[in-house]
């Protein structure tokens, strides 16, 4: 058995005050090995697969260097997916990752999109056990006029910890849209950073979340805008309840030169607990004066009328406050392209909120 690795991860671009406990997160005891992970892929035509060596190293990512530290320590391939140039893939790119009981797993998806590519990717992460880790490092090279939808959902035990690192590098045109939803684990870190490295390539993503009992959700966004026009757009969307912690980074990092380049960024945030702690650092680096940029955070508990509206229909009120919860999350699950994600998405709420409430 290889002794547990210890990891710095999601160091915030621009350190804020010590004091906080918010630059980065610390995770000990991950042990660099696989054992009861499955992982499983679904291709469609015109998508091409390789198990080989990482080649996409030069690629940063969210959570840093010591994720691909802890991929080369655990000997990791890279599962690799190339859509080929001019291809218009119609069906998703469908992988799912599965861990037993007590699993370890760790995992590096690579995806190439030549020029002029259109292609959508969906990544399920399941198991049927209440303990495990799960560590899956993404990355991806949108190449010229190429258009990638990538979709990460994650269902995990509740006793899981969870770790998905994403890096995306994008040449002149290409755009990068990602729907990523976090409903289970008791610990989850989440990664990610886009480099708009040439003109008028652009990025969305959009993330949820659910926190719930002492769960703790550790999120680092970071988009990095080199070209010039280009554009990015991140909004999380979440629900606290109980002693959930949850902390999120949000950079929009201007290099000089990249005028005409525009970003913002925006946190929704539902409280349905007293003792929840919520944690958000919104931060706009600028070396460029011809730039655009917008952050902004909504934190707020559920409105007394809508609580007393939904109450009077025969509710109670935790019956009421989980189905606004449930509401908000099915809101960004309806944008995923696949009925059956979908399906295990608003199977798992169902358990999740009925269990609650017996």
């Amino acid at each position: 058995m290889e002794q547990g690795y210890q990891m710095t991860i999601n160091r915030l671009p621009a350190p804020t005050w010590n004091w906080l406990h918010m630059n980065e997160s610390s995770v000990t005891d991950i042990k660099p090995e696989n054992r009861d992970a499955f992982f499983f892929a679904e291709l469609p035509k015109g998508v091409i697969y390789n198990q080989d060596k990482r080649q996409l190293n030069t690629i940063v990512s969210g959570m840093g260097k010591d994720m691909d530290r802890l991929l080369d320590t655990a000997n990791v391939s890279a599962q690799q997916f190339v859509i080929g140039e001019g291809e218009n893939v119609e069906e998703p790119l469908q992988l799912h990752l599965s861990y037993g009981d007590n699993a370890n797993g760790i995992h590096a998806v690579e995806l190439i999109a030549m020029e002029n590519s259109r292609s959508t990717i969906v990544m399920d992460y399941t198991s049927k056990a209440r303990m495990g880790v799960g560590a899956v490092s993404t990355k991806i090279h949108v190449k010229r006029n190429a258009s990638v939808q990538l979709i990460q959902v994650q269902l995990l035990g509740e006793e899981f910890v969870h770790l998905n690192d994403v890096g995306v590098w994008c040449e002149k045109g290409g755009s990068m849209e990602v729907i990523q939803l976090f409903l289970g684990a008791r610990e989850t870190y989440s990664g990610w950073r886009s480099d708009l490295f040439e003109d008028e390539s652009n990025m969305t993503v959009k993330v949820g979340y659910l926190g719930r009992d002492q769960q703790k959700i550790d999120m680092n966004y970071v988009a990095e805008h080199s070209g010039r026009k280009t554009k990015s757009y991140i909004r999380a969307n979440g629900i606290l309840k109980d002693e959930a912690r949850k902390l999120f980074r949000g950079t929009i990092d201007f290099k000089t030169g990249c005028i005409g380049a525009e970003g913002e960024e925006t946190e929704d945030v539902l409280l349905l607990g007293e003792d929840v702690v919520n944690q958000t650092i919104p931060l706009i680096l600028c070396g460029e004066e011809q730039v655009q940029g917008n952050h902004g955070a909504t934190i707020g508990k559920l409105d007394e009328e809508v609580l007393f509206y939904l109450c009077s229909r025969g509710m109670t009120k935790e019956a009421a406050i989980n189905q606004v919860a449930m509401a908000r999350l099915e809101a960004l699950n309806h944008e995923i392209p696949s009925g059956k994600v979908q399906d295990l998405v608003q199977n798992y709420l169902k358990g999740v909120f009925d269990n609650e409430m017996e």
